[in-house]
């Protein structure tokens, strides 16, 4: 799903309980269509305690609303308008349909800053996403230590049962 907002926008809730409101984009997801407004859809989480010396809590999160249900502000005549693109100079520019204005409706350049200051490798190893390829090489390693191929993983149990694995029969 096409999306007109991004990341650092201002928007305006325009259906829903929160209609009326304002904040600040923190993510957006095109694939679904949801946009995540700061201090808007505010959803009550309980967390119940899973440790002995934890203790249970409610938590207030911010829920994801559709991004259909959101329109960006426009800072420089401070309404909710549609957005416009346009090509100027070899760059795509969102442009105010009020005003005509091409902006850049974000409050800074946080994507092109991360990448200068190398932030992207670093934000995406905190997630817990891949590291320079390393997991897909190593997913059958198990087998390959043992001497076996892809379809040798289960060499431990075979052996445990006294059954021959593929590579032992191979040797003889």
């Amino acid at each position: 799903m096409n999306l007109n907002v991004r990341k650092g926008d201002n928007v305006k809730v325009l259906t829903g309980k929160d209609k009326g409101k304002t904040g600040k984009v923190l993510a957006t997801d095109p694939k679904t269509g949801k946009v995540l407004v700061e201090g808007v859809n505010i959803a009550t989480h309980h967390l119940k305690a899973r440790a002995a010396g934890q203790q249970s809590s409610i938590k207030k999160v911010e829920a994801p609303l559709d991004g259909s249900n959101v329109q960006i502000v426009c800072p420089s005549c401070n309404k909710n308008a549609r957005v416009r693109h346009q090509k100027i100079d070899g760059k795509n520019v969102r442009i105010c349909a009020k005003c005509g204005e091409p902006r850049r409706f974000r409050q800074g350049g946080q994507k092109e800053e991360s990448r200068q200051n190398g932030q992207g490798e670093k934000a995406r190893q905190e997630k817990g996403g891949r590291q320079s390829g390393k997991g897909r090489k190593d997913r059958y390693a198990r087998g390959r230590r043992r001497g076996g191929d892809r379809s040798d993983r289960g060499g431990r149990r075979k052996e445990a049962c006294g059954e021959k694995t593929r590579s032992q029969e191979a040797r003889g």
